[in-house]
């Protein structure tokens, strides 16, 4: 057990430490609550499963938007805004177009979410610990961002073979329509680097 963990179980990353009350009555343990503590492996796991659900489903949502984005960086004269941007997408491949890659998209970002919320609380954990329980404290803004920014590397891997499927379909008339398809087609066709290609982007 590592400082910054007691320290999160002992309510000292508020504002302030929380006021000794000895008249208060006790509270109740977490596990007699029905509330998951901080720190086992069902902890991170239902923070992966809450940024999984989160990240994948507002991606979902807006899988019309993020077609036409993709379109637009890769023909811009075709593609000139938002608005016409729709209007040829419909135009071209009918409403059904506005979801096509729906499947990579939510899969995709709910790995990515997954990863992302549940590394950050594993990384706050072991960058706090290795520090002492005053530093931990007093510097947990930058523990923060340093366990923000570790999650979002390692999650972006998740990410990326379902990404490049993802703009592939959205981006190329000759891709077929679906994952599965789509994902052997890039296998085949040796282009696996593309499936690593989006980490290193994010990473530059």
């Amino acid at each position: 057990m590592g400082p910054f963990l007691d320290l999160m179980k002992n309510g000292f990353c508020s504002a302030s430490p929380p006021p000794l009350t000895p008249s208060s009555p006790p509270s109740s343990s977490p596990s007699s609550s029905g509330l998951v503590p901080f720190g086992p492996p069902k902890f991170y796991v239902l923070c992966g499963m809450g940024g999984s659900i989160c990240c994948g489903f507002t991606h979902l949502v807006i899988t019309p938007l993020d077609i036409v984005k993709c379109r637009m960086q890769v023909d811009p004269v075709k593609y000139s805004g938002v608005l016409k941007g729709f209007k040829v997408a419909v135009a071209e491949d009918g409403v059904r177009g506005l979801a096509r890659a729906w499947a990579p998209t939510t899969i995709g970002y709910s790995a990515q979410g997954f990863g992302k919320f549940g590394y950050y609380e594993v990384f706050k954990n072991v960058y706090g610990s290795m520090l002492s329980e005053e530093n931990a404290y007093t510097y947990r803004s930058w523990v923060y961002l340093a366990a923000a920014s570790s999650a979002e590397f390692f999650a972006d891997f998740f990410l990326a073979p379902f990404e490049a499927v993802k703009v592939r379909m959205q981006t190329s008339s000759t891709a077929p329509k679906t994952m599965r398809e789509c994902m052997p087609m890039i296998y085949k066709k040796k282009e696996c680097t593309d499936f690593s290609r989006f980490p290193h982007e994010t990473v530059k």
